[in-house]
This record gives C-alpha cells, structure tokens and sequence, in this order.
C-alpha cells in the first residue's frame, strides 16, 4: 500500500472513533430516558427542566459578560488562562498513583509480587520519555517533527483489514514514503481477525479465533516482522476490546481471552523480540457483565505492555479535579498505570488528545497539562504515548496541527514537548 493507502487506513480508524462516539452519545441518551421513567415522561418532565436551565444559563451569561454587570476584572479574566507547567509533582500526583491509594481506586486484581517475566525496553528516545503520533505517512510524522520541534520517537499505525494478507504482510514498511526507513519505533494497530461488519471475503470470530484456528496466520505475522528488520515492534494487538463497537470485541470473556493469548504466543513463537500492547479504552468497559478491563486481563506472559486509550472526552477535563476523576475511574489511565507497575509491565498511551465534539472539552491546555504531567511522572514505565492528530469533520476534530483547531491547546503542546 502506498502513502494515500496510509492515509486511508487512518481516516479509516477515524471513522471507527465516530462510530463509537455516536454509540456512547446514544447510550448516555437512553440511560437519561430510563431514569425518567419512560419516553412520554421525559417529554414531559425532562425536557422542560432542561429548556428552563437554558434559559438560565444563557441569562446569566449574558449578565456576566456584558462590561460592568458582572463586576469582574481583567485580572479575573486572566486568572482563566493556562496554568504554567508545574515543578512539584506531589501537588498533581493523582490518588491511584500514590504510596497508599485507596480501596476504590484499585484494579480488580489484588496486588501481587512482581512476576519473575522481565520488563521490556521502552522505546528509544533522546527526551525524558518516548513520544510520538498517529500517521499515515512519513511525510506526515517529518511535518509534526518540525512543528513541535522534536523528533518523533514512535509512529503508530493501523493495519488494513479487510483481508489476512492485509493485516500480516501490511502496507506499512512498503516503500519509502510510508515506513521503512523510519529512523524511531513502529507501532502497528491490528484487529483480531478480519471483520465481517466491513465487508471482509473471509471473515473471523472469536471462537474460531480461540480454538487456534488463526495461529499460523499470526505466526507468519511474526516472520513478516522479522524480515522487515523490525522484531521489537509494539503490536496492538485487538485494540479497545472492552468497547461496543469492533467484531472483536470481548463479547464472550473466555473465548477473547483465549482468542487474544492465542495470537499474542503465535507471534512470539516466530518474533520474539515483539512486544504485544494490551490496548483498551479508558472511557468504560461495556461488556455485560464485566466490571472493567482488567478482569479481561489474559496473563502476563502475552503481555507486555498496558496500553490506555485516552481522550478528553466522557467526561472531559474542565479542570484538574475532573482529570483526576477520570483518570482513576473504572477503567481510567491511572489505574492502569498502577496496574502496570503491579505486573512489572510498561504502560503506553497509544491514542489521546483534546477533543471538538461527542461530549468532548474542545480547546482544553488543562487537559494538555495534566497528561504531560503524568507522563513525566510516570516516565520510567512509559512505553511510549503518541497523540491522535485528526481534523476529519464530524469525528473527534482533535488537531493541533494542519489544521490548528486548538491554539490554546497547541500552543501549550509546543511548549510542553
């Protein structure tokens, strides 16, 4: 595949977030119709509470920022402004992280000793802590490179996937233009098996999948490896699977768990130098009857690095407090960080970023700052964290760059990194 088919293959996991952020707008709606008894009493007795809060939010605004209403200042003003980077990681150490975190913060695992498997390396890098983006192209990651003034360390990249021969022999190390001569880490995206929802002529399941029905697919994955010269890639391996919206989704506990561990020792057996990313979404598990993505969790010895990934979205991060919040929720970055260390495992970040619309906090350097924080404190486990630039319309609209969509957000980013 060539540069444009690199370019597809990213808008084409674009399309996959606007799926889900339709999903979840959807089910945040229905939860609100079940709590208000039925749809006939939410016309009722919702929407009228709500079409009053308007009016009241949009007067009070109004007071406010007509001059001399509200009584303000512009130093007021100003103290809205980005707070300046931190130097004392104590005061924005979130609770999961700490010494002695709570009870609630916990994943469900109890903690255990540290497991005699190694820990892997992380990425090169010449900066604290391995950084990087999500491309299509080489061309892509060389512009980001330059704009934010600093090499990028990790390229990630999604695997076609219509096909077995696109997801074990992928496009990205054919020429020059994509990924071969890229001087960092690749990180390859890649499904289960073949999706029957987009169209595949040979379509998996999860339970052909556990029966080791695809193992030599995944072994000859890990020979491709080798032969590019890239054994110790990080491989995504059935990303966000604690999600609704992908074939491989962990539907059946037992059989994802098998289906994953499967293809995970399929690859080492031919590559072992690889390093398998069990990537979920931080932004609640939603499989019935899964309390989150760590009971999903299929053993340390597939595993090699814990991958979260992480948007300012459902909730957003308004401020500090909210990312705090967030980041020790059920399923949330903190708790996988800790997770991580219990495991002796590194933990990676794979998608993140700001967010202009499905429930997201559009221009936010708070959220900006706060993720930087954390990958600073964290930096001795950090695999790598590579920011999700999209400007495709009508999906996350995260951009920071060609276009620039948030310039409080990137200009804080430029600073930052």
């Amino acid at each position: 595949m060539d540069e444009d088919g690199g370019r597809r293959s990213v808008v084409a996991h674009a399309r996959d977030e606007l799926r889900y952020y339709r999903y979840e707008v959807g089910r945040r709606f229905d939860r609100l119709v079940v709590w208000a008894g039925g749809r006939s009493r939410f016309r009722r007795r919702v929407l009228p509470a709500v079409a009053g809060g308007v009016a009241v939010v949009l007067g009070l605004t109004l007071w406010a920022v007509i001059p001399g209403s509200a009584g303000g200042s512009a130093d007021a003003v100003a103290n809205d402004r980005p707070a300046t980077p931190t130097t004392d990681p104590a005061a924005t150490a979130p609770a999961a992280e700490s010494p002695s975190p709570s009870p609630t913060a916990q994943p469900t695992e109890s903690p255990a000793a540290v497991p005699a498997i190694p820990r892997v390396a992380r990425a090169a890098t010449s900066q604290d802590f391995p950084s990087g983006m999500s491309a299509g192209s080489l061309s892509q990651v060389q512009a980001w490179a330059q704009w934010r003034g600093r090499p990028v360390d990790v390229v990630v990249t999604y695997t076609a996937r219509k096909t077995w021969r696109e997801i074990v022999n992928p496009w990205i190390g054919s020429d020059t233009k994509t990924f071969r001569n890229f001087p960092g880490t690749w990180v390859i995206t890649a499904p289960l098996f073949p999706p029957a929802s987009e169209g595949s002529s040979e379509p998996g399941n999860l339970q052909d999948c556990a029966a080791g029905a695809y193992n030599s697919r995944w072994e000859e994955f890990g020979r491709w490896l080798v032969r590019m010269g890239r054994p110790d890639t990080f491989v995504r391996l059935g990303w966000e699977f604690n999600g609704d919206w992908y074939d491989w989704r962990a539907s059946n506990p037992q059989a994802w768990i098998a289906c994953f561990r499967n293809a995970a020792l399929a690859i080492k057996r031919t590559d072992p130098a690889v390093r398998i990313d069990w990537n979920f979404n931080a932004h609640d598990t939603q499989v019935p009857g899964v309390p989150n993505a760590f009971a999903l969790y299929p053993g340390d010895d597939v595993v090699d690095v814990i991958g979260v990934d992480s948007y300012d979205h459902f909730p957003p991060s308004p401020d500090a407090a909210a990312f705090d919040r967030q980041c020790n929720g059920e399923d949330g970055l903190c708790r996988a960080i800790s997770f991580a260390r219990q495991h002796n495992k590194l933990f990676s970040v794979p998608e993140w970023g700001v967010v202009g619309d499905h429930g997201g906090g559009g221009d936010n350097p708070i959220y900006i700052q706060k993720m930087h924080d954390l990958f600073v404190r964290n930096a001795d486990i950090l695999a790598y964290e590579a920011y999700f630039n999209d400007a495709v319309p009508g999906n996350i609209e995260s951009s920071l760059f060609d276009p620039v969509q948030h310039p409080r957000s990137a200009e804080l980013y430029v600073r930052l990194w």
